[in-house]
């Protein structure tokens, strides 16, 4: 009678825990496509983020030459001046 009573027990547990188990897989399932997602979205950004820094950077660049050009300009501008 024992052992019978401790078959029932465990089936009734496994059958219990196996639901909870299946419950559980979509939502599983679920969080790894979100999370899937998340990280492609994260790897688009920071390419895009790099592209954008390196846009600014040769913005950057064309501006110091734009600078030196219209410092070079204003001074012989005062040359002219002085003649």
């Amino acid at each position: 009678m024992t052992i019978s009573l401790l078959a029932l027990v465990l089936m009734t547990s496994n059958i219990e825990h196996s639901q909870t188990f299946a419950a559980a897989l979509p939502h599983h399932a679920s969080l790894l496509t979100s999370l899937d997602t998340a990280q492609k979205q994260i790897a688009e950004t920071k390419s895009k983020l790099l592209e954008t820094a390196e846009a600014f950077g040769n913005k950057r660049a064309d501006l110091v030459q734009l600078w030196q050009r219209s410092q070079a300009l204003d001074e012989m501008m005062k040359i002219l001046d002085e003649m």
